[in-house]
């Protein structure tokens, strides 16, 4: 039971830790994840696309159809969402060029958003920017390039229904375009981030080496503890089970004595029958008492001193004898007598 134990919480730790941090690893090392489909935002709402293109759906409010998306979801991927891409209409989104100092490359994420005031009409907390450089104007004093801004507002009811629905943002692009743009929330210090996330990662990668490590030794003791159970339970048994064999063996020792002494023994009835054919008629017993190795008979007789000669004449009496004088009884007339004997074997008992 404790080995059982022991695979049972290893298990547990396999399936609450082990497999997370692997998938973890897995999503972080292993390669883009899966994509789920594609979310298409326009003026007019949203339209789905399930990952295999043949099937869609039409989005009006992410407020009322997020329930309608799970379960198309659920239907067509079998709950698996991993991933979802987002095309923007390009009438939601403002494009425009832009030429900044070169210097600027170097913290290029904080000086547009110094800027957006001046580049946009908004404010660099009300939307999403992307800069793309334009390649022919690289070597130059000057950044140039095309920025692309759209509002929050626009984008974050979409993404929170999405984050409620357990997926993940991936790509963003603009409708019928290729290049991956960053319009969705950011995170400061990207870098560092990413690094402070591969080490965490590696880390765990260190935990769970040692937590298998642990949880197979653990494992093992708990089988050798098992073992040590199971043999001092089996060396229990094994001494009963010599208590009931010795106590089995006196008893049929016991018995074959009993009955060795029982063959030696002659049967009370045998007695009887043997004093009933010795006795003459005219005489007749009154009482009887055997003892272990000893007969005491009482009667009356007509002539009780031949009882003695009748009763030595048998193989089972010997030193027939009176007990006590006979005398005459004044009724009967008869002699009253005593005998003992020896018997040659036991009565039975």
């Amino acid at each position: 039971m404790a080995a059982l134990a022991g695979v049972d919480v290893f298990r547990r730790l396999q399936d609450q830790f082990i497999d997370p941090v692997t998938s973890c690893l897995a999503a972080r090392f292993g390669g883009a994840a899966r994509s789920s489909g594609k979310l298409r935002l326009t003026a007019a709402g949203a339209e789905f696309f399930a990952a295999d293109s043949e099937s869609s759906m039409q989005l009006g409010s992410p407020q009322q159809d997020g329930a309608k998306l799970n379960a198309f979801l659920h239907r067509d991927t079998r709950g698996d969402k991993p991933e979802v891409e987002i095309e923007i209409d390009p009438r939601l989104v403002m494009i425009r060029q832009v030429r900044l100092p070169s210097a600027a490359k170097r913290n290029l994420v904080d000086v547009l958003g110094y800027e957006m005031d001046r580049l946009s009409p908004f404010e660099a907390d009300q939307v999403y920017y992307h800069f793309t450089p334009d390649p022919e104007q690289q070597g130059t004093d000057w950044l140039a390039g095309q920025l692309t801004v759209v509002q929050k507002q626009r984008l974050d009811p979409w993404y929170q229904m999405l984050s409620e629905l357990g997926l993940a943002i991936g790509r963003v692009t603009l409708v019928d375009e290729n290049l991956p743009l960053m319009l969705k929330p950011r995170q400061s210090g990207v870098a560092r981030s990413g690094r402070s996330a591969t080490m965490l990662l590696w880390l765990a990668v260190l935990l769970l080496s040692v937590v298998t490590a642990g949880g197979l030794v653990w494992q093992q003791r708990q089988i050798a503890i098992d073992l040590q159970h199971k043999m001092q339970a089996a060396r229990e048994q094994a001494a009963e089970s010599m208590r009931l064999e010795e106590k089995l063996s006196a008893r049929r020792k016991a018995i074959g004595m009993v009955s060795a002494q029982r063959q030696d023994y002659l049967a009370v009835s045998d007695i009887l029958l043997e004093l009933t054919r010795l006795i003459p008629d005219g005489s007749w017993l009154q009482r009887v008492n055997l003892n272990s190795d000893s007969l005491l008979v009482s009667g009356v007789s007509d002539q009780a001193s031949a009882l003695i000669a009748l009763l030595e004449a048998s193989p089972m009496f010997v030193s027939v004898r009176f007990k006590s004088p006979v005398v005459r009884d004044r009724r009967s007339g008869k002699e009253k007598f005593d005998l003992t004997m020896n018997l040659t074997q036991g009565p039975e008992s």
